[in-house]
């Protein structure tokens, strides 16, 4: 029985770590998600700006 909970145990570590890892991840995703929002709400801010108006202005200035 205690070597069952001893294999228990270390099941449950594992999981433990591996689901905090998952958390660490996410939280980095999420840190690049809002970074990315931030450059986009600020790009289209400074088209506004400009007088650049949509998505077919903008392709054709590239």
């Amino acid at each position: 029985v205690s070597e069952e909970k001893e294999v228990t145990e270390e099941r449950l570590k594992a999981e433990q770590e591996a689901f905090e890892k998952k958390i660490r991840q996410l939280e980095d995703q999420n840190v690049l998600i809002v970074k990315e929002r931030e450059d986009i709400l600020y790009f289209k801010k400074l088209c506004l700006k400009w007088g650049v108006g949509g998505s077919r202005e903008l392709t054709a200035r590239n």
